[in-house]
C-alpha cells in the first residue's frame, strides 16, 4: 500500500541553490569542526530518499567537494524511505536517460558508466547505506549524532503535527554541530 501511496518524484541536485550552499558553507563548516576535533567521520541522512536520486547526489558533492581527501575521512550517506520499490530502484543505482538529463557532461563523465542506461559508479553508490523508515513512525530515529539531514519534499504533504514531530525527532537525530537542510 505504501508503495501505492507514495510520491517518489525525485531528482539529481533537485534543488541547484540548496546544494550550492551546503558546498559553500555547510561542508567547509562541518570540515573545520571536524579537523578541530581531530574527528574524521562525517554523517549524512537522506530522509525520504525515494528512488536514490538524493543521497547520490549528496556523495557526488562530497566526491567533488573532498577530490583527493575523500579517502581521509569516513564518509557514511544513510538514505531511507518509506517505499520498498524505490529503495530496491535505489540500491540498483540505474537511470534512464530521461533521469539524467538535467547534469552536466562532467558530472555525468566522473560519476556514471554509459551503457543502455546510466549507472553510477560503484565508489559513487557504496556511498550509500538504503534502509526502509517509516518518518512518521513513533519508533526512536534509526540515526544519531548525525551531522547533516536532508528532508526535502516531504513535510509539505503533512499536516502542522506531523510536522512538529517529525521536526523534533530530526534535531535529536543531529550532533550538536550538524545541520538540518529543508
Amino acid at each position: 500500500l505504501a508503495d501505492d501511496l507514495t510520491i517518489t518524484v525525485s531528482g539529481f541536485f533537485r534543488s541547484p541553490y540548496s546544494f550550492q550552499q551546503v558546498a559553500r558553507l555547510v561542508l567547509p563548516e562541518l570540515l573545520s569542526c571536524k579537523e578541530g576535533r581531530g574527528e574524521r567521520k562525517l554523517r549524512f541522512w537522506s530522509t525520504a530518499c525515494a528512488r536514490g536520486e538524493e543521497p547520490y547526489s549528496i556523495a557526488m558533492l562530497l566526491a567533488e567537494f573532498f577530490k583527493h581527501r575523500r579517502e581521509d575521512f569516513d564518509i557514511s550517506i544513510y538514505a531511507t524511505d518509506i517505499s520498498q520499490l524505490a529503495l530496491n530502484e535505489a540500491q540498483a543505482g540505474i537511470y534512464s536517460l530521461k533521469d539524467i538529463a538535467c547534469l552536466p557532461e562532467n558530472i555525468l563523465e566522473s560519476y556514471f558508466r554509459r551503457g543502455e542506461d546510466y549507472r553510477l559508479r560503484d565508489d559513487i553508490r557504496q556511498m550509500v547505506s538504503f534502509s526502509y523508515y517509516d518518518l512518521t513512525s513513533p519508533l526512536p530515529p534509526p540515526f544519531m549524532n548525525l551531522d547533516c539531514i536532508f528532508c526535502c519534499n516531504v513535510l509539505i504533504y503533512w499536516q502542522r503535527q506531523l510536522q512538529e514531530r517529525v521536526l523534533d525527532m530530526l534535531y535529536d537525530s543531529l550532533s550538536p554541530h550538524g545541520y538540518l537542510v529543508l
